[in-house]
């Protein structure tokens, strides 16, 4: 667990997580969040730390999306994304 904090550390620091939320539109935040839980389900098995992280991501995502806050579900879909390798870090 204490890796995948450094690693989201690290993203932040690099300034990653602003550029890979404006990259993409929060209206598709929920459809985002649907992807990445079948890349999960499809994909090998997750470290179980890794799959921790990616949950909490998840579902922090999913309650601010709920709050309406769509800008902060984007931002933690986006590191999401990035831990599971569907983007980069500059947002490719």
């Amino acid at each position: 667990m204490i890796l995948f904090f450094r690693i989201v550390i690290m993203i932040v620091g690099l300034g990653a997580l602003p550029k890979l939320a404006s990259d993409h539109p929060t209206a598709d935040c929920e459809h985002r969040l649907k992807i990445t839980l079948e890349i999960m389900l499809a994909g090998p098995l997750l470290k179980e730390e890794q799959a921790t992280g990616l949950m909490w991501l998840r579902m922090d995502a999913q309650e601010a999306l709920e709050r309406g806050d769509e800008e902060k579900c984007a931002m933690l879909v986006s590191v999401a994304e990035l831990l599971l390798g569907i983007t980069e870090p500059d947002g490719r």
